[in-house]
């Protein structure tokens, strides 16, 4: 079955392309919002947080560094809730 075609056929046609937008997996993506809500940062470049510890990270092969990183309880401040709300995340300082 193909598109309709006739003068009066723009409702359909509109209707159908709104419909198949959300099949297009880069729209999906990006209207959705998942993306953002999945993200430690909320979306944002930079993020207050806690240092917990200090650790060190091993290098892949062939170089034998060992990279120092701190594992960070981050602090997020959100107006509506007007609470402070807390999550863990390993951020790599190189």
């Amino acid at each position: 079955m193909g598109k309709p075609s006739g003068i009066r056929c723009a409702r359909k046609l509109k209707n159908r392309r709104r419909d198949q937008k959300w099949h297009d997996k880069d729209y999906k993506k990006s209207h959705l919002g998942t993306a953002l809500k999945a993200n430690p940062f909320g979306g944002a470049s930079h993020a207050k947080g806690i240092v917990l510890e200090k650790i060190g990270v091993e290098a892949k092969q062939p170089n034998s560094a060992i990279r120092k990183c701190v594992r960070v309880q981050l602090i997020q401040e959100r107006e509506e809730n007007h609470s402070l709300r807390t999550k863990r995340w390993l951020l790599e300082l190189h």
